[in-house]
Formats: structure tokens, C-alpha cells, sequence
């Protein structure tokens, strides 16, 4: 239930990169895969809200998820901060 959850929240809050990028008219290149981001705070605050809600907020928790991957063979994506610029590496999940 908790992966599922999760899995929603990638798929509602990805990105691209790219603030250019059209998927109608994408073409595929092989050299410069399409790239997608996701903003960690939205992923940190479900897993948070997950942890009140069972009461385990004076302890140490570790998550230990494996989602499914949101994006088309080909594309990659990964986590970032909403105070990071759009510029710079983004670091795919593999």
C-alpha cells in the first residue's frame, strides 16, 4: 500500500527537466535521453505523514521502497530539491 502511495506521488508530481520539452513532438535521441525530475520534499513529506500517522515520529526510520519507474525505456529520471536551479545534473535512478 505504502509502494502504491508512493508510486502516485512520482507519477502526479514528475517534470521535465527541460521546461521546453513537448512529448507530442519529442523525437528520440539515444544520445541525450529525455530527463525527469521529481521534487524530493513532496516524496519526503508523504513518507512523513506515513510516520505520524503510525506514531513512530521519536524514532529512527529508514524506508526501504523500490517503486516503478514512471518514465518509458529510454528516459531517465531522478530527485530534486524544488530550491536547486532547473540547470545543472540531475541524478538518475538505475
Amino acid at each position: 500500500m505504502v509502494n502504491t502511495v508512493l508510486e502516485d506521488v512520482i507519477l502526479w508530481h514528475i517534470r521535465p527537466e527541460d521546461p521546453r520539452y513537448n512529448p507530442s513532438s519529442a523525437t528520440q535521441n539515444m544520445e541525450q535521453p529525455t530527463r525527469f525530475y521529481v521534487d524530493a520534499f513532496k516524496v519526503s513529506r508523504v513518507l512523513e505523514h506515513l510516520l505520524v500517522s503510525l506514531n513512530l515520529t521519536q524514532a529512527y526510520t529508514l524506508f526501504i521502497l523500490n517503486p516503478k519507474s514512471p518514465v518509458e525505456e529510454g528516459e531517465i529520471y531522478g530527485y530534486r530539491y524544488t530550491s536547486m536551479p532547473l540547470v545543472g545534473p540531475i541524478y538518475p535512478l538505475a
